[in-house]
């Protein structure tokens, strides 16, 4: 790798890194009309540090490893999601199979 790539690589992760703090720190500092939820915090939180990172590949030209990145994120926020929905259908019908009786 040229040295030339090496300080790209490394002034856009800075770069990268700077731009994300500052977007944390406008999500945590900024006057809200109303306290968000946790989960729209986590959310807001989440996508804002996965956006610095993508930035920081695709300005690298690794848009294989974004494309992994989102395919994961994506598995994970489904099995988190069909767990909440488990837990939902639980808490409304009780144990699997008691709804109808059987």
């Amino acid at each position: 790798m040229s040295m030339s790539r090496v300080v790209w690589e490394w002034g856009t992760l800075g770069a990268s890194a700077l731009l994300t703090a500052l977007v944390l720190l406008v999500e945590h500092w900024f006057p809200w009309t109303r306290e968000p939820t946790r989960v729209e915090a986590y959310v807001a939180g989440v996508s804002t540090l996965l956006a610095g990172f993508a930035t920081w590949r695709l300005l690298c030209g690794d848009w294989v490893m974004v494309v992994g990145l989102g395919v994961i994120v994506m598995a994970g926020e489904l099995a988190r999601l069909k767990g909440l929905l488990a837990a939902r259908w639980e808490e409304l019908f009780g144990e699997a199979g008691e709804a109808d009786g059987g």
